[in-house]
């Protein structure tokens, strides 16, 4: 004669399931945090870059005219929308505007602006926000 087996019910079977389930959603999103927020830093960093070549002159044919220009170069291997703030300062005021350009990885442009004035100086500086690239 045959043993009779007492089954469990079809409900505790669907709650342990859910449950464990749960169980593995919870282990794996920690697992998966704990990497991607390794010690604590950000997943995220500015790409290498530097910033070269500036000058302040005026035109050799027409002295009335100031020119500003630098060079960004990306140094990393990603690419980027770099911001630069390029102007003069004339009489005092600062005689600004905001360039941008994308940059391939290890390549440069050069940014320039020019202005019909008699300006007492000249710049030319990369702003936020700086272009990123993820690291985690």
């Amino acid at each position: 004669m045959a043993k009779k087996t007492k089954n469990m019910p079809l409900g505790t079977i669907v709650i342990l399931s859910l449950v464990f389930i749960i169980i593995i959603a919870v282990v794996y999103s920690f697992y998966s945090g704990v990497r991607a927020g390794a010690n604590n830093r950000a997943c995220t960093e500015a790409l290498t870059y530097s910033r070269t070549d500036f000058k302040c002159y005026t035109s050799q044919l027409l002295n009335d005219w100031i020119n500003s220009e630098c060079t960004i170069n990306n140094l990393d291997n990603k690419g980027g929308t770099f911001y630069v703030k390029i102007g003069f300062v004339i009489d005092g005021t600062d005689v600004t505007e905001t360039q941008s350009a994308y940059l391939y990885p290890q390549t440069s442009y050069t940014f320039k602006k020019s202005l019909k004035a008699s300006a007492t100086s000249c710049y030319c500086a990369e702003i936020s926000p700086l272009p990123t690239k993820e690291v985690c």
